[in-house]
């Protein structure tokens, strides 16, 4: 997570003192864990663990690319009625409350922020513009 504040970037260390959080969400039948928490997670809750998905970000579900991802991952992807790909469960809020309320408690503000989901490097256009869909105020 970073912020911005007296004239620059801040990126804010997570509960493991690390400023790099994983992807990754872990969805158990008595708590919903995120970034590292989730990840140590993959080995025994591997069905109910989404990670991997940003790289499914605007892509069309019938695109090559998906259809080998699809084979690959642990998780069930779906047909949006948009023709875009999904996941089976709600993966966004999961993710970007628990943020945006550690944000709020780092940088002491009531008022609401607005949030960007970090995108990896290697996206295409395609996929770039998937994500501009994720909105949090």
């Amino acid at each position: 997570i970073a912020v911005a504040r007296r004239g620059g970037i801040e990126t804010i260390a997570n509960e493991y003192s690390d400023r790099c959080t994983p992807a990754c969400i872990s969805l158990g039948s008595k708590a919903r864990t995120i970034g590292n928490a989730a990840k140590s997670q993959i080995i025994t809750n591997i069905k109910n663990t989404l990670h991997g998905f940003k790289k499914l970000h605007g892509r069309a579900f019938n695109d090559p690319f998906i259809k080998s991802e699809k084979e690959k991952l642990p998780y069930e992807l779906q047909k949006l009625p948009n023709g875009s790909v999904g996941v089976k469960v709600s993966m966004v809020p999961s993710l970007v409350i628990p943020l945006s309320e550690y944000t709020e408690q780092y940088i002491l503000r009531s008022g609401p922020l607005n949030y960007n989901v970090p995108q990896p490097f290697q996206l295409c256009g395609l996929t770039r513009e998937g994500e501009g869909i994720v909105t949090y105020k």
